[in-house]
């Protein structure tokens, strides 16, 4: 019997984002719906797949890469959360259609994809019929604009308190990771911003979970 070959992962951007310092600190995640194709029911950080939009939004608001733009936008279609701050500079041309784009101008928010940091990347098993390979963001929550609530794909929305997050049940290992990760790096600011910093990826061999260290442009490729 003929073996298929493994699905080629997408290319898919999720954002950390913290509120708070120290124990207090919370994240926002959101509840995948019960019948996802993809972890169904579990709490995740809002996030999504590549898109062909994500170029133009990368252009327009000048981040250094489409999957900062997917992590923006995917923030914002899930949790109406927006990356920057008002009052906006002057807006892109109104010739561009684009529903992310045309929130921030209507929201009068400058969007700032200097704000995400990456940070870690995750790939899916091979053995999985849908796959992922995720870069993960961080931004402070002091860089966003709006107030969260489900508007897309996740039914509940919150800022949940990181120690709550580590401990649920309902957060996989890999959101766990990144979450740790994440409050390591944010409290340790001059190695968040270091350009030579190594991103930890976390992925599968034969079955079995394995942590490597990668270059940043290994994960985010120019």
């Amino acid at each position: 019997m003929a073996v298929e070959p493994p699905v080629t992962p997408k290319d898919a951007a999720s954002l950390v984002i913290l509120r708070g310092t120290g124990p207090a600190t919370e994240v926002l995640m959101g509840r995948r719906r019960d019948n996802a194709r993809f972890m169904p029911g579990v709490y995740v950080f809002p996030g999504g797949g590549l898109e062909e939009q994500d170029t133009e939004i990368a252009s327009v608001t000048g981040a250094t890469h489409p999957l900062i733009a997917t992590a923006m936008r995917e923030t914002w279609e899930e949790t109406d959360i927006l990356i920057g701050r008002p009052p906006a500079d002057a807006g892109p041309s109104e010739t561009v259609q684009n529903d992310f784009l045309s929130a921030n101008r209507e929201a009068g928010v400058s969007s700032m994809p200097a704000a995400l940091t990456y940070f870690g990347r995750a790939i899916t098993p091979a053995d999985l019929p849908i796959r992922f390979d995720t870069r993960f963001f961080l931004c402070d929550a002091a860089n966003v604009t709006g107030e969260a609530r489900p508007i897309g794909e996740l039914p509940d929305v919150s800022w949940v308190p990181v120690k709550t997050a580590l401990k649920s049940d309902r957060v996989r290992g890999v959101s766990k990771f990144m979450l740790t990760e994440a409050m390591t790096l944010a409290a340790e600011p001059a190695r968040l911003d270091d350009p030579n910093r190594a991103v930890r990826l976390y992925t599968y061999i034969d079955g079995i979970n394995v942590i490597r260290r990668e270059r940043q442009d290994d994960g985010l490729p120019r």
